[in-house]
């Protein structure tokens, strides 16, 4: 744990860092607060840097092994009245009692990354470039016939800030798109927005499908082997939300049936993926290891929001992107 000492401001609040890499992309928090900000660098520092720190709020970062009932002794640290998470999904945490403590994500922050991963991954896997990373691997010249994405169907799965982006850049490109969310009503850049309910009806006539889903109790294994198997011959999908959602199993047996153009998945169930899952070797799919979020300067983008929102807060009590804990996101 390390503490920074420098000027003061006098309406900051008490604010613990939890980064496993603290460095430069914080020097704006430090200023910021002075030496009422400490920086813990790794899960066994918490416990110090919670009771002798007393924060009032704390700032978040991703760190390996932070999740569940580890983070139950932080949440319930007294005189702790705002988490501030730089991500989006909260399922990391512990259940938290709303009436003593907010809890906020930085949905919006990275948004348009992942979109053009998304977009980026379509485009890749629709003209074919993996297989011809393979013939080239195995100097095999052959030249495969392809159709452009314009008129093909996209279903978006969950329309927060970045299931909103990728219909945006979608039709850019000419798509036609459908959204899936809890409560369905019009939204930009979408022909049309169903319920989840419908997600089952309309699964088997679209071209792509890209999952923007929070992991809750609803959408735990929602992508069952039942569900994969609705998807129409030659589906090209997409899943930058949480490895929960999808049937990793089944989905490797559709891919290896050739039921599937193609899937690129840059979350898994469990991370890191262990070398010996059976996922590295399935045909037509491709692994990133959940980087689709992480451009080069996105602690530094999270720092500057959390700021804003430490704005928010002082001013009103009521940092944005506030999420209730029965909802989880």
């Amino acid at each position: 744990m390390a503490t920074a000492i420098l000027a003061e401001p006098a309406a900051t609040p008490r604010i613990l860092v939890i980064d496993p890499a603290p460095g430069d992309h914080l020097a704006s928090i430090l200023h910021r607060g002075g030496e009422r900000v400490a920086v813990a660098s790794r899960p066994g520092d918490l416990p110090e840097a919670l009771t002798h720190h007393r924060p009032e709020v704390v700032f978040q970062y991703k760190m390996p092994g932070f999740r569940g009932a580890t983070t139950a002794p932080m949440l319930a640290t007294p005189g702790l009245r705002w988490l501030h998470y730089a991500g989006v999904g909260l399922d990391h945490l512990a259940p938290w009692d709303n009436a003593r403590l907010m809890v906020s994500n930085s949905a919006g922050v990275l948004s348009d990354f992942m979109a053009e991963y998304v977009i980026g991954a379509i485009l890749s896997a629709n003209i074919g470039f993996g297989d011809y990373a393979r013939r080239q691997v195995a100097h095999h010249w052959e030249a495969t016939g392809w159709t452009g994405v314009k008129g093909k169907t996209l279903l978006i799965v969950g329309l927060g800030r970045i299931g909103m982006t990728v219909a945006e850049r979608a039709k850019a490109f000419g798509m036609k798109t459908i959204g899936i969310r809890a409560h369905p009503t019009p939204a930009p850049h979408l022909d049309t927005v169903l319920a989840t309910s419908e997600l089952a009806d309309i699964i088997g006539s679209v071209d792509f499908v890209s999952l923007h889903l929070p992991l809750t109790q609803e959408t735990t294994w929602l992508f069952d082997a039942a569900m994969l198997e609705r998807l129409k011959h030659g589906t090209i999908l997409v899943n930058t939300a949480r490895g929960g959602i999808v049937d990793e199993a089944a989905l490797a047996r559709l891919l290896a049936r050739g039921h599937l153009r193609a899937a690129i998945l840059d979350v898994f169930a469990q991370e890191p993926l262990p070398q010996d899952s059976p996922l590295w070797s399935v045909p037509n799919l491709t692994i990133t290891p959940h980087m689709s979020d992480s451009v080069s300067d996105w602690k530094s983008r999270s720092a500057a929001f959390f700021l804003e929102s430490l704005d928010a807060y002082l001013t009103d009590g009521r940092p944005p992107n506030l999420a209730p804990p029965e909802r989880g996101y």
